[in-house]
């Protein structure tokens, strides 16, 4: 089996510790692999496994569309016999090659947003062998009720590393806090800009990290301003690799309800950092008092109060913090990852599972 996994930047900067996972557990698997990456990225923003084939990516749809299509003659060169579209970003794309080499497609996304246009998708893509996989529950769910019943949709949760950037706050230091989300200023973001106001006031010296998200950050930074936060405010822009920086913070806040699961915050709970978030109904790992505190509400004294307890109680934000990383342990393993993956690879293509001798 060869297969072709198209990415663009954006999903690589979210899921490049899934990406490279996925490339050596296919790789050891015996599968061959084509990494579709955007053609400005680094051989390490990748994996430095499998082959590489460079595209140029694009902000408009059909564009990236028509450049997707163009690669159809290089994978067939290639003998790639399957696509796999990481991305709903991707999907179109993914549609044209899959049609132009007659071969299978993967469609893969995390997001609400996506997932609840995939009809249209399914309808572009009718007379192709095809699949679908997303991280949650309730996403699949929905895409069931998308694709329809004769298509295969799978959950398959992403593998997720353990390895813990920085070391537990000490008791006796201020706390530093990661603020991430879509990065467009809303009125989650007011409201949390609100609560810090009240929580500097205790705790002068405590330090929050927004996650800018490749959005334009003036409105975040006038609110800050306004509300005196300047000098407990960064700004953390969108990288490739950034992911790193935030995940040494002590705390992780998710103001808003993303219906998208973010690697990053799996990450933060993988370890032990302890996780304030908004109630989501499409993130099946968000459990209150389990692997996050959760809250429902647009009240600043509702978030300061959450976030308060963990900066005036660390024991406690260690504590949930490893629950949270038992729990993710259990459920969010690359093995199991690949696993799947590859059982779907081998129904959709209609491959042999091999036994071992």
């Amino acid at each position: 089996m060869h297969v072709a996994l198209i990415s663009d930047a954006l999903w690589l900067d979210e899921q490049l510790p899934q990406f490279q996972a996925l490339v050596v557990g296919l790789m050891d698997e015996q599968v061959r692999v084509v990494q579709v990456v955007p053609h400005r990225l680094d051989a390490a923003d990748t994996s430095a496994f499998g082959e590489h084939v460079p595209w140029k990516d694009s902000n408009f749809a059909a564009v990236k569309r028509w450049r997707l299509s163009q690669l159809a003659s290089t994978l067939q060169q290639l003998e790639v016999d399957l696509i796999h579209a990481l991305t709903g970003r991707v999907w179109s794309g993914a549609i044209s090659l899959a049609k132009r080499m007659d071969v299978p497609v993967i469609f893969s996304d995390s997001s609400w947003q996506c997932v609840s246009q995939a009809a249209k998708f399914h309808r572009k893509a009718a007379g192709l062998s095809m699949a679908y996989t997303t991280t949650t529950l309730p996403l699949a769910q929905l895409l069931h009720k998308q694709v329809g019943p004769q298509t295969p949709v799978q959950t398959i949760a992403p593998g997720i590393h353990h390895q813990r950037l920085a070391p537990p706050p000490n008791e006796d230091t201020e706390s530093c806090a990661v603020i991430t989300g879509t990065g467009i200023f809303d009125e989650s973001y007011q409201v949390l800009i609100e609560a810090l106001k009240d929580i500097v006031k205790a705790h002068p010296n405590a330090q929050f990290f927004f996650d800018g998200q490749q959005q334009d950050q003036h409105k975040l930074w006038r609110a800050a301003r306004k509300a005196g936060l300047l000098a407990n405010v960064s700004l953390v822009p969108r990288r490739l690799g950034h992911h790193e920086l935030l995940l040494r913070g002590d705390i992780l806040i998710q103001p808003q309800a993303l219906g998208a699961s973010r690697s990053l915050t799996l990450q933060a709970m993988a370890q032990s950092i302890p996780v304030i978030a908004r109630e989501d109904r499409w993130l099946d790992y968000l459990i209150q008092d389990e692997t996050a505190l959760l809250i429902n509400s647009n009240h600043p004294g509702d978030w300061a109060a959450a976030i308060t307890r963990l900066l005036t109680n660390k024991s406690h934000g260690q504590e949930l913090g490893q629950k949270a990383s038992a729990w993710v342990s259990q459920r969010y393993v690359a093995a199991k990852q690949v696993a799947l993956t590859l059982a779907l690879y081998r129904r959709i293509a209609g491959e042999a599972i091999k036994i071992r001798g």
